[in-house]
């Protein structure tokens, strides 16, 4: 049934009728993984405020431009679910600098040399003999540890910029977790988080046009998902 039901989804045939089953789907994921990643969590939230952008959505296939603008009722929930999913990708960000601020190896840069032998998550041993002669001097590792802080400050900070700087966004935060996935092997969490990047920075669609709009004052007049 859960593969039947994401099958669907993908496919976008009648947003407004699969996506609470997608939440559904998403939250029974979080219940049942023993340790869940955090991407999990990150996915059954979105898909949670996807679900006011579709309730309205009276197209038969989502992939295909939209035809009538949202219903007055549906406009501004669309709207604010949006910026709800926006804040909280801000915030799971914001939560990751303020944490690793407040631990003694990031501030003094060598934590990105604790995460590459970690056991349980660190990288694999073909990239740490590969990496091992870099490794071996402090400021290459101070830099690229302080640099991970200073891109997900940036993320915040593009977030919540306009709709070009989202686009930037989408691009930074997309390199960072795809290094994330093939470094640290951790393939749900940073999938995860490209989607959800994308669902915020992407612009929806005006009525009538397959390109994206440029600003939120469009968005407030005449959107669906897309």
């Amino acid at each position: 049934m859960t593969i039947g039901v994401l099958l669907a989804v993908m496919s976008g045939y009648r947003p407004r009728f699969l996506c609470v089953p997608h939440w559904y789907v998403a939250f029974s994921s979080v219940v049942a993984v023993p340790v869940p990643n955090g991407g999990e969590r990150a996915l059954m939230l979105a898909s949670m405020l996807l679900i006011p952008m579709c309730l309205g959505d009276d197209r038969r296939w989502q992939w295909t431009r939209p035809r009538t603008p949202l219903p007055p009722v549906w406009r501004g929930a669309a709207f604010a679910a949006r910026y709800a999913l926006r804040l909280q990708l801000s915030v799971i960000y914001l939560g990751a600098v303020v944490s690793k601020l407040s631990d003694p190896l990031w501030r003094q840069g060598s934590a990105m040399f604790v995460i590459v032998n970690y056991p349980q998550a660190g990288f694999s041993a073909s990239v740490r003999d590969l990496l091992e002669p870099v490794l071996r001097t402090y400021w290459v590792v101070a830099a690229v540890s302080w640099s991970v802080i200073g891109a997900q400050l940036v993320l915040v900070v593009l977030l919540w910029s306009g709709a070009r700087a989202r686009w930037w966004a989408l691009a930074l935060g997309s390199g960072f977790h795809v290094g994330i996935m093939f470094l640290m092997s951790l393939a749900v969490f940073g999938l995860a988080m490209i989607g959800v990047l994308a669902i915020v920075c992407v612009p929806p669609r005006r009525v009538g046009e397959s390109v994206g709009i440029g600003n939120d004052q469009e968005v407030r007049t005449a959107t669906v998902r897309g």
